[in-house]
């Protein structure tokens, strides 16, 4: 909890609001000049220009002042100012930098609405990617999505975090130049799918990862993608499918017979086409007293372990 604000922050802070207000009304006065009978005599792209400003120089001093929704309220009324702008412009080349100021602006507001206002914040961002696609902004389509995706998950939307995880690992993956960056997405994505229960998904994400990171020194990288995968695979109870994965992941390298992780994928399957759930359970021991698992590679073992379970009441 943030201790509370001491006397001078808080005059301080009212202070800063109003003057955000202040800037909010100029601003306004500045686009009613811009309309009426004498408007035929003011130049209104300055006028709306300097609205623009006003309205981002209040938002600047609204977050100052924690008034974080207001913040969000004053870019919105920048952006609208802007679209309707656009939409006279002719030139295609100033449309592409007006519209790229726009997505920015969105942006912004998303990061002031997220404080108090998720869905505002997730509808700006979502319009922001849109206008980030649609000009081939690469760059700052990763640098949004990537904040978005966090959001999302911090709010517990897996799907939408997956979503947009998958998004940058096509992205990345077909510009040809950021494998790595590729990779790291996709193992997000798979990440995420397997919380989500949605197995063949992970396993699909997790081979993706790894085709991606095996030509590199990140080799080992890609071996603990296919165990990862392997685990998925087993939480599907098609041993035929993960028998069949395994064959195909000894194919690309097959020194991983050697591994730990490979011998506990096959240990486990056979304990699990047995229905030995003590079996299961002591290979598993026996891994984590050498190499302890993480908090999601155990979450999904307990699930895999569960399934054995029921099958076993199924026949009780």
């Amino acid at each position: 909890m943030n201790p509370a604000p001491t006397g001078a922050e808080a005059q301080r802070a009212l202070g800063l609001a109003e003057e955000a207000n202040q800037l909010v009304q100029q601003a306004k006065k500045s686009l009613e000049s811009t309309s009426g009978f004498w408007s035929f005599a003011v130049d209104k792209s300055d006028k709306q220009r300097n609205a623009v400003a006003l309205y981002k120089s209040a938002a600047k001093a609204y977050v100052e002042a924690k008034q974080y929704e207001e913040a969000g309220k004053a870019l919105d009324a920048a952006v609208e100012i802007r679209e309707n702008q656009i939409k006279k412009e002719r030139d295609q080349e100033d449309i592409v930098i007006s519209s790229k100021e726009v997505a920015y602006l969105r942006v912004d507001a998303f990061n002031a609405y997220k404080n108090t206002n998720f869905e505002a914040a997730m509808r700006c961002m979502g319009l922001a990617l849109e206008g980030f696609r649609r000009f081939g902004d690469a760059s700052s389509f990763a640098r949004a999505a990537s904040v978005a995706a966090e959001a999302l998950e911090n709010h517990d939307d897996r799907k939408g975090a997956m979503a947009l995880y998958g998004e940058m690992g096509r992205r990345y993956q077909e510009s040809g130049k950021f494998e790595s960056n590729a990779a790291t997405q996709y193992e997000k994505e798979a990440e995420l799918a397997a919380l989500e229960g949605d197995y063949f998904k992970a396993v699909e994400s997790y081979e993706k990862a790894a085709d991606l990171r095996l030509p590199s020194i990140s080799s080992s990288t890609a071996k603990k993608n296919w165990f990862k995968a392997g685990l998925c695979a087993l939480a599907t109870k098609d041993l035929v499918t993960v028998q069949r994965n395994l064959q195909t992941y000894l194919g690309k390298d097959p020194l991983w017979e050697r591994d730990r992780d490979y011998q506990l994928l096959s240990d486990l399957m056979e304990a699990i086409g047995a229905g030995d759930q003590q079996a299961f359970t002591q290979k598993v021991f026996a891994y984590d007293q050498m190499s302890k698992f993480k908090p999601w590679e155990t979450a999904i073992l307990v699930k895999i372990k569960n399934g054995i379970e029921e099958a076993d009441n199924e026949f009780a």
